[in-house]
């Protein structure tokens, strides 16, 4: 009688732990999802921020400045034929803009990033 129960037990536990391995690992799924939702959400905020910036200094004329604060650690900008685009993690936004814009493309962002306009072009870089 005795084994039996501890056979019942024991075939209880691993059928609760196999379930709480199922369980795990489509959690751990969800946590990846939220974070790359997360990631792009965050870098289209950023963009927003600097096209917006990129477009008042342009409409602001020559020597106009704009510091523009992000939440994103470290991200990328790359222009080309009008859209103005930001990489960060596994995530890209695009955004067009109404004025000619000039990126380091090879520059890494950390939050801050300041926005002139000089010699008809809005110009993106690391604040000074």
């Amino acid at each position: 009688m005795k084994a039996q129960l501890s056979l019942e037990l024991l075939l209880i536990t691993a059928l609760a732990l196999a379930m709480l391995s199922i369980s795990l690992l489509s959690l751990s799924s969800l946590v990846q999802n939220a974070d790359k939702k997360i990631a792009q959400t965050s870098a289209q905020t950023a963009l927003s921020k600097l096209s917006f910036a990129a477009d008042d200094v342009c409409l602001m004329g020559e020597g106009n400045v704009r510091i523009v604060e992000t939440a994103l650690d470290k991200f990328r900008l790359k222009y080309e034929e009008g859209n103005l685009s930001l990489f960060y993690k596994n995530s890209i936004a695009s955004k067009g803009t109404h004025c000619e814009i000039e990126v380091n493309e090879g520059e890494i962002f950390e939050k801050t990033a300041r926005v002139s306009y000089e010699n008809a072009k809005a110009k993106i870089g690391e604040p000074a």
